[in-house]
């Protein structure tokens, strides 16, 4: 994640107003996912409840939301702030997984 800049805690928004944010790319946030479910330097057990969290997420209404979940897993990370909305995820059909 080359090009990640962490700056300030999660809901810190007095850093934020302060001039401190947090930046990432879209490539950043697949090696962090790929790494999460695939990485090597995880055991499986680490790995399993990685993706565990993910299945977990309770706002479905973004990339989920085009996705038929009878056959297809899918675990995803949301966010928002003023102006700024995300969703990121890895999807997996059978043994196939993609992020």
């Amino acid at each position: 994640m080359h090009q990640t800049i962490l700056q300030r805690k999660m809901l810190d928004f007095t850093s934020i107003q302060l001039g401190r944010d947090n930046f990432t790319t879209p490539a950043d946030i697949v090696a962090c996912l790929k790494a999460g479910v695939e990485g090597e330097e995880l055991t499986e057990e680490s790995r399993n409840t990685f993706y565990s969290i993910l299945q977990q997420q309770q706002f479905k209404e973004k990339l989920p939301a085009y996705i038929n979940d009878d056959t297809i897993s899918i675990g995803n990370k949301t966010g928002a702030l003023p102006g700024v909305e995300h969703d990121c995820a890895v999807i997996s059909m059978g043994s196939t997984g993609y992020s």
